[in-house]
């Protein structure tokens, strides 16, 4: 049975999720997360506020998406409010995460760094 985060992101974004997998806290969240794969390749990721103050940052969070974009942001995909808020970004764990650091990734950093304080 499909749950019920992924049942409202598919109503969200318009689409059907084929796949879905909870992600464990590392402890910063007890709220519900999840990673999902839609039926045309879009890899997402979910978030639902239920314990509180989580609603109210959440909103916030929802708030800075609209006011900033930059590529140092994951891409925006959804928003449903309501007492337990849902915020849909892209997925950005097949992104390379270091350690171990490359040649030019402290380079990267510090653009992206300064593009950050520039905006």
């Amino acid at each position: 049975m499909k749950p019920e985060t992924i049942a409202r992101a598919e109503r969200v974004l318009g689409g059907e999720a084929v796949s879905w997998t909870p992600v464990e806290s590392g402890g910063w969240s007890r709220n519900e997360h999840w990673t999902f794969v839609l039926a045309d390749s879009t890899r997402a990721f979910a978030k639902v506020a239920s314990i509180d103050p989580s609603p109210a940052w959440l909103r916030d969070e929802r708030h800075v998406y609209s006011c900033v974009a930059g590529p140092f942001m994951p891409r925006f995909l959804g928003w449903e409010d309501g007492d337990q808020p849902l915020l849909v970004l892209e997925d950005a764990a097949g992104a390379y995460w270091p350690p171990p650091w490359r040649d030019g990734d402290v380079d990267a950093v510090l653009a992206a760094l300064a593009e950050v304080a520039a905006t």
